[in-house]
């Protein structure tokens, strides 16, 4: 009998190290639908690159305030990675003391921000941008770079759980929830730009970086199984096997 494996501290360091090798390889595995949406993911970034001080300048914050500026404010906090470094600890509490799918949606969530944090640091050291703020001028390979929204990454990275944690529930709901957390993914990456943290391109990236990070994480536990027998079982099976000899 083949049975989901407990989510416990072994199946989230197994769950580690595989999802590691397949965030590398698993684009070896896409089809032609995935590529292409790949292909358009690089010119849509590239574009909002060659144009981000004109998209800057249409959404992001200037003299006025009003309320849609305390809106990206309190984005801006609830889209932090405290909040979700919290939100993933709270779930892990919860989960060990009440719920097994709540704690595996937890470790999840975690392994997957754990890959989706290194991922981060290393695309704002490979693209250093600065602030735009600060001026906004691109810098490779350098520290303190902004080229990357954190936020964003943070944001996308909500489907991992939550995608774990509903499983086996109707498309309906499933489709309302997925609705629902793009429309936050965009609330969160929106306010960045709005608050002159980042360029439209560098939230488009960090989106991206961890939407691929919590659908690699998930497959990942998804594929996480071992074969246990019942002890009753395996006790018979042994017990016919001596009778038979």
């Amino acid at each position: 009998m083949v049975v989901e494996e407990r989510a416990d501290w072994t199946f989230a360091v197994r769950l580690a190290r595989d999802t590691l090798p397949a965030l590398v390889t698993r684009p070896l595995q896409w089809g032609t639908r995935s590529w292409a949406a790949f292909v358009v993911f690089v010119l849509a970034a590239t574009l909002m690159f060659l144009e981000k001080r004109s998209i800057q300048a249409v959404i992001a914050v200037h003299a006025h305030h009003n309320g849609w500026d305390v809106a990206a404010a309190s984005a801006n906090t609830l889209g932090s990675g405290w909040t979700m470094l919290a939100v993933g600890a709270g779930g892990i509490v919860i989960g060990r003391a009440s719920s097994q799918r709540l704690l595996r949606a937890a470790i999840v969530f975690a392994v997957a921000g754990l890959w989706g944090w290194s991922l981060l640091i290393l695309g704002q050291l490979v693209l250093a941008e600065a602030r735009p703020f600060e001026g906004g001028a691109m810098r490779f390979f350098a520290l303190h770079g902004h080229g990357v929204s954190g936020h964003a990454c943070a944001a996308a990275l909500l489907f991992a759980p939550v995608c774990e944690g509903l499983r086996g529930i109707g498309r309906v709901p499933r489709s309302l929830v997925t609705a629902a957390l793009f429309v936050w993914v965009v609330f969160i990456a929106w306010s960045r730009v709005r608050l002159n943290m980042h360029y439209a391109w560098n939230v488009l990236v960090g989106a991206a970086i961890g939407a691929y990070v919590s659908r690699v994480t998930v497959d990942c536990a998804r594929g996480t199984r071992y074969a246990r027998c019942d002890s009753n079982t395996r006790h018979s099976a042994s017990k016919a096997d001596a009778l038979s000899s």
